[in-house]
């Protein structure tokens, strides 16, 4: 009787619990014509099994599906079970379009890891604390001021309802209660931005960077409510004119304090940009000092994406959240019935007028997106007139998101927008002696081009509104995309701050890759304490290649596999045989987190057998190099990365070249 155990590991991508070891059993119990087959019988089975021992700590389990099918011959003993590692509910998907925008910008947001862990595993303590320094600016000042505008823009729309805001309300029996004090508004805005703070911090901060999101918004929440309750905001609440006119060309009638406090707020908004903007900049610089020296196989090649990926983190989350922006102007004005370019009250007045005047700093960006854009378009022509042989091309045509050329051109973005900055502050500070390189050739010659760029500001305007409108109407189709940023993402979240840390004890600061890889050893537990196999294979693709790689180097996983065959007569090893497909473990992985993710068959359990399937034209996955013992690489035709465990040509090199086999 002969007892197989087999284990699939997905990809990223919004995998459906089940649906991958369905798309495997499937495949390999249908007819091909390089496999026998036989009639089976197909049992399905689910069990619950915890996330972490059951100790107390939670009070409650937490549980994760794992979806079991119990093939058999319809004739004979024989007998193999299929168990699956399901772990995308790791990074669940967004539902509807508003809060598809809101993880877009979390996802963006969530980069800031990845810079953080390329830095640590290529880069001593100066470069890495200019990535945290980027971090903490980011997540703790911009984002937050984010949000604290987005509650004052939402405060304001009680311009729109019955209500109205007024400076100093009518005293005594002539009291309007409809008549709202500004000064009350100051209360709320600071209450509420507080009070989102603290759900941050109470409910949601459960990862490093997050606790500095929720701090951020909790002290900015503090300072609104100490300068209202302190005299910042007392005094000077009687109307004055303003410099906005209305479409008919009246003026309206403004409240200086509202309009001081956006004014402040933008001009904190604008100095932490160009903080982050200064950082990324520096992060740049950084990479020619206090290299860390890794294994002979990646000392030549170029290891280094904190500083693009820092300037993607910027440049996106520029053009998206304005994007929103643009979207909630749009929205407000359908709502309240107004005709579009109408003023929309208080909430057009202090914060759209002053949005405007930064979005021309955005037509650079959005030049820098155009130029991004060309050099994609590029790289995609190139891929598709190579696709059949991709993988033997040089990496400036076979690599897509981590393309030197790709990465070189986020730095020219961010110089561009470096520069455009440096003009602005020149003009605000003319008698700054630390600018006085502005008026000198060859950068005053940059004068006339970015004058250029900001007379396209409207229709950088429309396009964010198109961009906006995209979104909202195909949030499905984004949230679908997303699920792959989201699911690299999820696995590089960190827990603390550990960046003085060496290797080994950074391995413990991974909470979402820790606990996705908690998964891999209790599915491989249950299976060998229930079946007890005499043989297993793992079939794994796209990110759930690393999962396995990493788990098979585990001790304890080791452990119980040697112990798994020592019952048998004779005692004999139960054999192994790994199969990755689409793998980024080596040209990704180990290249870019090397002190953290290598991988040898040596340190895997002992005689196993590891292939590796890849397509020609996988822009995440190809082969697996300089890993002695490796039984093979075997590519198959051009189809992308996704599909690979229905795919025909790969169940032809499982069957023919693998060798691989259910009974």
């Amino acid at each position: 009787m002969g007892r197989h155990l087999v284990l699939t590991v997905h990809g990223i991508g919004e995998q459906k619990p089940g649906e991958t070891v369905d798309e495997v059993v499937g495949a390999a119990t249908t007819e091909h014509p390089h496999s026998q087959r036989v009639p089976v019988t197909v049992e399905h089975d689910l069990i619950q099994l915890a996330e972490t021992r059951f100790d107390g700590n939670p009070r409650n389990a937490r549980l994760f599906p794992v979806h079991l099918r119990r093939v058999r011959p319809v004739t004979g003993t024989d007998e193999t079970l299929f168990a699956e590692v399901y772990w995308a509910d790791r990074s669940p998907a967004p539902k509807g379009p508003f809060w598809t925008f809101f993880d877009l910008l979390r996802v963006v947001l969530g980069l800031g890891y990845l810079a953080m862990d390329n830095v640590e595993n290529n880069r001593r303590w100066f470069p890495t604390g200019v990535v945290h320094g980027f971090t903490w600016v980011f997540y703790g000042v911009v984002a937050p001021l984010n949000v604290m505008l987005a509650i004052g823009a939402c405060l304001l729309l009680l311009d729109m309802t019955p209500l109205e805001i007024v400076a100093t309300p009518s005293q005594g029996p002539d009291r309007d209660w409809s008549q709202i004090p500004l000064l009350w508004l100051f209360y709320l805005h600071g209450g509420l931005t507080f009070g989102a703070g603290v759900i941050v911090l109470w409910r949601w901060a459960r990862t490093y960077l997050v606790r500095i999101f929720g701090r951020g918004l909790f002290v900015l929440g503090i300072v609104i409510l100490l300068m209202a309750e302190y005299g910042t905001f007392h005094g000077g609440f009687e109307g004055a004119t303003c410099n906005w006119p209305t479409t008919d060309g009246r003026l309206h009638r403004c409240l200086p304090n509202l309009e001081g406090f956006v004014d402040f707020s933008i001009a904190a908004l604008s100095y932490a940009w160009t903080t982050v903007i200064a950082l990324t900049l520096l992060a740049y610089l950084s990479i020619f000092i206090q290299v860390k020296h890794l294994p002979p196989h990646d000392e030549k090649r170029h290891r280094v994406i904190y500083p693009s990926v820092c300037a993607a983190m910027a440049i996106f989350w520029l053009v998206f959240s304005s994007a929103l922006w643009m979207g909630f102007v749009s929205l407000v004005q359908r709502v309240s019935q107004t005709e579009p370019g109408a003023p929309l009250g208080l909430l057009e007045g202090y914060f759209a007028a002053q949005l405007n005047q930064a979005f021309s700093s955005l037509s650079v960006t959005f030049a820098g997106i155009v130029l991004l854009g060309i050099i994609g378009f590029g790289l995609y022509v190139i891929r598709r007139i190579y696709q059949e042989r991709l993988f033997e091309q040089p990496e400036t045509r076979s690599r897509v998101v981590l393309n030197i050329r790709l990465q070189w051109a986020f730095f020219v973005a961010v110089l561009m927008i470096a520069l455009f900055i440096a003009f602005h502050l020149r003009r605000e500070f003319p008698q700054a002696w630390l600018l006085t390189w502005v008026d000198q050739w060859p950068m005053s010659e940059l004068h006339h081009p970015l004058t250029l760029l900001e007379g396209a500001t409207p229709y950088l305007m429309t396009s964010l509104l198109g961009l906006f409108l995209l979104i909202y109407y195909f949030s499905n189709f984004v949230a679908a995309g997303l699920g792959t940023a989201r699911d690299i993402v999820t696995y590089a979240v960190m827990d603390r701050c550990m960046w003085c840390s060496d290797a080994s004890a950074r391995k413990e600061n991974f909470t979402e890759r820790n606990a996705i890889n908690a998964r891999f050893r209790r599915v491989l537990y249950y299976g060998l304490e229930v079946l007890k196999p005499d043989r297993i294979t793992i079939i794994s693709h796209s990110q759930g290649t690393v999962i396995a790689t990493q788990m098979l180097q585990n001790e304890w996983v080791k452990r119980k596999i040697a112990d798994t065959g020592k019952p048998l007569r004779p005692p004999l090893p139960v054999s192994v045989l790994l199969v990755t497909m689409g793998s980024p473990v080596t040209h990704i992985y180990r290249r870019y987190f090397g002190e953290v993710f290598q991988v040898s068959t040596q340190a895997m359990p002992p005689g196993l057998t590891w292939h590796n399937i890849f397509r020609t034209d996988d822009f995440v996955g190809t082969t697996i190099d300089e890993v002695p013992g490796l039984a093979g690489n075997w590519e198959v035709k051009a189809a992308g990365h996704t599909g690979y465990f229905t795919d025909y040509f790969v169940w032809e090199r499982l069957w023919r070249d693998v060798g691989l086999r259910i009974f």
